[in-house]
């Protein structure tokens, strides 16, 4: 489906932060008063614009000539213990300009910490998925038009909100349809970056997989290998969870990104996928699932093994009962002109 759009329309007088008004609110902030000491803790998942605003605000402190004595972080939540407790360190002089970003996961004591003191001073910028005036606001940013409600709802649908899809999608052209192969390797990048086990989880989930500990422990062969006990598991799949959604592969509530779902299921070879919705079968089997959902997974999926072709074709039906033919009392049914009785 091709982009609906109207009468074209200037680019937004925000710029690169276009539909995130709360990111634009503080870089005038900073623009009116470049001098003034400042902590900001920037947050949110991958492709949220984080940098995009570090970029902006490092613009406007340069052009004011303020640029040599500011510091700017950005992916903390990848620095070391150290590195973190030097930044608390400088966020604690009475004239500091500090501005760190960074995902809400993983996060250490120290990035906790940190955080903290930057909260003190100002409350977070929180990035995350744009509303449907701010994908409005992008498509005029990005498309330089503006695109009709119905193309609204079905880039909210596809991308999430999440920023960096909204306007990789909306810069393709087309908002509906198969997602372009050039997107689908962006995607790919992106996923692949991740740590294996955060692929595995993306990968399970954009096949079908429920959002389910019960089915996702086993399906991704987690268990207990330190002893910790009971609960174990399910922390390691909360935890796999929250990177996912970090990473922006992943909703709040677990769910895969639909455009990035897509992408994944263009990537995984056939053998792959019949393998994994054979074990995802196996399992929901073996925890009493409905049989009819089994078989949809396995149907079609290239799965094969004894159980996907008990469940695909299912039990034998009984026989009916072979019908009598009916006669009149005391006489003998005749031949019909085809040789049956009648």
């Amino acid at each position: 489906m091709a982009a609906p759009t109207t009468s074209p329309t200037p680019a937004a007088s925000t710029g690169p932060l276009a539909g995130a008004p709360a990111a634009v609110a503080l870089v005038r902030a900073v623009a009116e008063d470049p001098d003034a000491p400042r902590l900001v803790a920037v947050t949110g998942p991958a492709g949220a614009g984080k940098s995009t605003v570090l970029r902006e605000l490092v613009r406007v402190w340069t052009e004011a000539g303020a640029g040599q004595d500011v510091t700017v972080v950005d992916d903390a939540h990848e620095l070391g213990d150290d590195e973190l407790a030097d930044l608390r360190g400088r966020a604690d002089r009475p004239d500091a300009r500090l501005v760190v970003a960074f995902r809400p996961w993983p996060r250490s004591r120290a990035l906790a910490r940190l955080g903290a003191s930057l909260a003190a001073a100002a409350p977070p910028l929180v990035l995350g998925a744009l509303d449907a005036a701010g994908i409005a606001a992008r498509a005029a940013r990005v498309a330089g038009v503006r695109i009709s409600d119905e193309a609204v709802r079905v880039v909210a649908e596809r991308t999430a909100g999440a920023p960096v899809l909204v306007d990789r999608l909306l810069a393709h052209g087309r908002v509906g349809g198969p997602v372009p192969p050039h997107l689908a390797e962006q995607i790919g990048y992106a996923v692949d970056a991740e740590d294996p086990r955060v692929v595995e989880l993306v990968t399970v989930l954009a096949l079908g997989a429920p959002v389910e500990g019960e089915v996702l422990v086993p399906l991704l062969g987690i268990s207990d290998a330190a002893g910790i006990g009971v609960g174990a598991e399910i922390a390691e799949l909360d935890e796999l969870s929250g990177r996912a959604v970090a990473a922006g592969l992943c909703t709040p509530d677990g769910r895969v990104v639909p455009l990035v779902a897509e992408a994944i299921r263009t990537r995984v070879a056939p053998a792959r996928r019949a393998e994994l919705r054979r074990h995802l079968a196996e399992i929901e089997l073996d925890r009493g699932g409905s049989v009819l959902a089994v078989a949809r997974t396995l149907r079609g999926s290239g799965a094969t093994g004894e159980r996907a072709a008990a469940v695909c074709s299912g039990p034998p039906r009984p026989r009916r009962p072979a019908r009598r033919a009916r006669t009149r009392s005391g006489s003998t049914p005749r031949p019909s002109p085809r040789g049956r009785p009648r």
